[in-house]
């Protein structure tokens, strides 16, 4: 199927691929031309697809073709969205320019690969980068062709993630302003500001787990309050009530089993070799207490789904941790020992996605179905 042989092709030239250093004057970039070539294909299976890929695609077009008849300015999108006006701004100009809703697709992915490509070049010193584009693809990129708006506010966390890092605050918290007006969940971004300050200066095993359970331990009594919490943004006209239905409404949950199951290697991973993932790279014990704060988020959307938006921006991080794990157990092994590690793990994706697009649906995105270039409606 198209997005399968997409993923491997991309995937393997990017293994393949080195970066060049390529000089503008006196402005210097590192180009993959591998890259490239993963942004266009996936970039256009996003744009030219039919409005039936994905239960929200539709909503999506339906919303910017009354875009122009709405709106007559900037101002009278930004009076009526008041807290996410980035993607009504984003829809206005688009409509304008263009006219055609495929374009607005395009740009979405866009920044949903640059973002990512911004975070894999941070760390692709000590990453095998190849495998995180392919964990990237198989977990998250048929999700964001349905709940897209979110994917450009994750796009853009992504990105902010280097400056996290370099504890370059006003740059972060830049950032993160520009994903909350795409998406109200990219607010958690300001709070990982300062989880990260939490974990940064660990002196300790037992001051590592001590603040662990501090962090678990607020995020589960998350359940009680948030109710509570909820009906006061409502009240105050914060929160929209389509976002307060998924927490009102007792029938839509997600499967607990299914969370657990899904965050189980990951977590195994993390509990068995945590100290050598911290040797490896010192984030790591950063990027570590994001993914479990994630996955814990991720079993408490099992009881309120709309929490399991939240867990997107933190569970991501696996795809620069695991990618290491694999690197700093087959490092001094034989060729033959990292083929078979890494080969392994790309049937497990690939099996895992398949999983989720037949049984758990990937929100309608498969089969894949275009109007624009019917060539790309097969099968395997």
């Amino acid at each position: 199927m198209v997005y399968l042989i997409s993923m491997i092709i991309c995937c393997f030239f990017y293994a393949i691929s080195k970066r060049s250093t390529i000089r503008l004057g006196k402005v210097k970039f590192k180009f993959n031309i591998a890259e490239l070539l993963t942004i266009i294909i996936f970039t256009s299976l996003t744009a030219v697809r039919s409005y039936s890929v994905g239960t929200d695609t539709i909503n999506y077009y339906y919303s910017a073709e009354n875009t122009l008849y709405k709106y007559d300015s900037v101002f009278s999108i930004i009076s009526s969205y008041y807290i996410e006006p980035g993607y009504g701004i984003l829809e206005y100009f688009v409509m304008k320019i263009f006219g055609d809703v495929h374009y607005l697709f395009m740009i979405e992915s866009i920044v949903l690969f640059i973002g990512l490509f911004g975070l894999l070049h941070y760390f692709d010193e000590k990453t095998p980068v190849a495998m995180s584009l392919f964990m990237f693809l198989t977990l998250y990129y048929n999700t964001s062709l349905n709940i897209s708006r979110q994917f450009i506010s994750i796009g853009i966390g992504l990105y902010a993630f280097k400056y996290l890092f370099e504890d370059n605050s006003i740059r972060y918290f830049l950032f993160c302003i520009m994903a909350s007006m795409f998406h109200t969940t990219g607010l958690i971004l300001f709070a990982l500001y300062y989880l990260k300050r939490f974990f940064q200066d660990i002196y300790n095993e037992v001051d590592y787990y001590k603040k662990m359970l501090v962090m678990l331990f607020l995020v589960l009594s998350l359940i009680v309050i948030l109710k509570p919490i909820a009906n006061l943004l409502l009240n105050m006209g914060l929160l929209s009530l389509k976002y307060y239905n998924y927490i009102a409404n007792t029938e839509l949950h997600s499967s607990l089993i299914f969370n657990i199951a899904s965050c189980t290697p990951m977590l195994l991973i993390i509990m068995l070799y945590h100290k050598k993932l911290i040797n490896h790279d010192e984030r790591n014990k950063v990027l570590i207490a994001f993914y479990l704060l994630g996955a814990a988020i991720s079993i408490i959307s099992s009881f309120y789904v709309v929490v399991g938006r939240l867990a997107f921006y933190l569970i991501s991080v696996q795809i620069i941790i695991y990618p290491q794990f694999l690197f700093s157990i087959s490092k001094n092994k034989s060729q033959l020992f990292k083929l078979i590690i890494y080969l392994l793990s790309v049937v497990f994706l690939v099996f895992y996605w398949i999983y989720c697009i037949y049984y758990r649906n990937f929100g309608e995105t498969y089969p894949y179905e275009s109007e624009i270039l019917p060539l790309l409606n097969f099968n395997i």
